[in-house]
């Protein structure tokens, strides 16, 4: 991980303590292909393309994914890369939260970002997925 990663990754961990963060997570680990469809096909499209963060609750339904951007993701090549992993990730109903590399969010607005007051408790600002998300055709 990079440096700006290493530090989101902890301020993710204090931001959102009831949740688990796992990083550098494989697409194909997240996205899954709809019956009746050509699993090759999808798989590269997506292979070798990770997630620099994946947001679960505790019982492992992805929350979201979180994407760390520095400079490189202003070059053209990143741009095409960057649109093709929001693309998977929203076909399969997961959000991609994009946040510059610098300056990092801080811990509270990584806090409000996922969390919205309401009259008693407090309740997830992005929807929570049932499951690890289908594919759906381009």
């Amino acid at each position: 991980m990079s440096h700006p990663e290493q530090v989101m990754y902890f301020r993710l961990r204090e931001a959102l303590p009831d949740y688990c963060i796992f990083s550098q997570v494989q697409l194909s680990q997240l996205v899954r292909v709809r019956k009746g469809h050509d699993f090759k096909q999808w798989f590269n499209r997506i292979n070798r393309m990770s997630a620099d963060f994946v947001v679960t609750d505790k019982s492992m339904n992805t929350i979201a994914v979180i994407e760390v951007d520095d400079k490189t993701h202003q070059r053209a090549d990143r741009i095409e890369q960057d649109k093709k992993k929001d693309k998977a990730l929203k076909s399969a109903g997961i959000e991609v939260i994009r946040w510059p590399a610098k300056p990092l969010p801080t811990v509270e607005a990584i806090r409000s970002r996922f969390w919205k007051p309401t009259e008693e408790t407090f309740k997830p600002a992005v929807a929570n997925q049932p499951d690890l998300g289908v594919l759906k055709e381009a």
